[in-house]
């Protein structure tokens, strides 16, 4: 863990002093209600929380910072500051490859309070009107109990985020309450994220509670939960992901359906993953993919190196375990879970793959690669 962090301590006190210029310095916070654009000829200097409402649209320019206020003692009277976009409001956010946006904690690395880089602020929360499962269709931030999301459109559209980084962050919201990097709460496929990052977040890397929205090109660093994590629904899909995981981070998936105990509330959660890299220590003591409560989903072309087990699977409810994907099965079982053959695993303390549902195990049936066979020298 120390050593990963350190390099990415070092990499992000590099990319600090270079980026050090003549900005001027512009203090944003409280309620947006309208348009605005944010310039990479300023630094934006988030003091408190940030309100997107309804109908508005923030504009931030390619290579723009936004430094989170530094607090050692966060409260409900004093929360982290973070970023809000509410159901109706936008966030387009569109970095290059030579200049992304980078939300990140107003400390400088070498600064005594920086720590290990976690938890010194808030971080990014998107709402829109895509389905989730919760009772009635809509739900509450969790924190943020007058910002609702959830509602009727799978293609609800909040805007753009293209090579943002989101640095530091997760701090409480309010009390018990840390935020993901980027929370993407009933977001639909009609919003865009792409070639985006989390690094260094106390609590989870991207958690998608329920939604349709499709992540590609994504990456997440040395946090201390999860990497990407799905709840309440979740019917997106995420392509060519990247996780490395510190010696105390958690799992690089976490994902869950249940919601209100439900093990096969609808929608069910269904991401389709494909394509993903997890790499860890061959130490590392968590599972690498973590699916319980229900939820189903499609798992194909991971390699994955380091982990207790490969792929745990537990409290399964109705969910449907196939390895049988024809179209006739598929349509069959909507809510189906598959676990492609084309896994390869490396360095496992235990099994490939451990079901542990007390009403009946799930059967794998495809082929796992050992590190006999295969080995991928990431």
């Amino acid at each position: 863990m120390k050593q990963g962090i350190q390099l990415t301590k070092i990499l992000i006190s590099f990319l600090f002093c270079i980026s050090i210029g003549f900005a001027q310095a512009v203090t944003v916070e409280g309620d947006l209600t309208a348009d605005a654009t944010w310039t990479s000829d300023n630094t934006y200097y988030l003091n408190n929380q940030l309100f997107v409402k309804d109908g508005v649209t923030l504009t931030i320019e390619a290579g723009t910072e936004i430094l989170g206020r530094y607090d050692a003692n966060y409260s409900a009277d004093n929360p982290a500051p973070c970023v809000v976009v509410e159901q109706g409001g936008m966030i387009m956010a569109e970095g290059t490859v030579d200049a992304p946006i980078t939300f990140r904690s107003e400390l400088d690395p070498d600064d005594a309070n920086y720590g290990n880089g976690r938890g010194l602020w808030g971080g990014l929360i998107i709402n829109g009107y895509a389905p989730i499962s919760n009772t009635g269709g809509v739900s509450n931030v969790e924190g943020l109990t007058s910002v609702q999301y959830g509602g009727t459109n799978p293609d609800d559209n909040s805007g753009v985020l293209r090579y943002v980084r989101v640095w530091n962050g997760g701090s409480s919201i309010a009390p018990d309450n840390e935020i993901n990097g980027i929370t993407l709460a009933g977001v639909g496929r009609g919003t865009t994220v792409e070639y985006c990052e989390v690094a260094l977040n106390l609590d989870d890397g991207f958690e998608m509670f329920g939604g349709t929205v499709d992540l590609k090109h994504c990456a997440v660093f040395a946090v201390g939960d999860d990497a990407f994590d799905t709840d309440n629904g979740y019917q997106g899909r995420g392509q060519f992901l990247l996780v490395v995981r510190a010696d105390d981070s958690d799992k690089a998936h976490e994902m869950d359906n249940a919601t209100n105990g439900d093990l096969d509330s609808q929608p069910r959660s269904h991401p389709h993953f494909s394509n993903v890299t997890v790499i860890s220590s061959p130490s590392h003591g968590e599972d690498g993919l973590r699916l319980r409560e229900g939820t189903g989903g499609d798992f194909r072309n991971y390699i994955l190196h380091g982990a207790n087990d490969g792929v745990r699977n537990d409290e399964n409810g109705s969910e449907v375990v196939t390895q049988d994907l024809t179209e006739a099965a598929a349509a069959g079982h909507p809510d189906y879970l598959y676990i492609s053959g084309s896994m390869i695993m490396n360095g496992l303390a235990d099994v490939p793959w451990d079901d542990f549902d007390e009403e009946g195990d799930g059967t794998w049936t495809g082929t796992y690669v050992s590190e006999s066979a295969v080995f991928p020298y990431l």
